[in-house]
């Protein structure tokens, strides 16, 4: 369902706590969160209050003075 969401984190973040935050084209922050991954290879699920709609968006990961960011395209249900 829209409500939920899976991404594949980049392994550098295994055992770390790193921050998500996924933003649309248009740079307005869309959800936050602090997650501690443990697991390689594993996707991380997200939840959202509300359903995130089909589209393209802006996935960055941050951990101390690791950054990541990627373009993340959400699909229809």
């Amino acid at each position: 369902n829209g409500n939920s969401l899976h991404v594949n984190l980049p392994e550098i973040y295994t055992g770390r706590v790193t921050e998500i935050s996924i933003y649309d084209l248009e740079g307005r922050l869309i959800y936050r969160d602090h997650i501690y991954r443990i697991q390689i290879n594993g996707k991380t699920e997200i939840q959202f209050m509300d359903p995130i709609a089909p589209g393209s968006y802006i996935l960055t990961c941050r951990s101390g003075q690791l950054f990541h960011s990627s373009l993340l395209i959400v699909t229809g249900w």
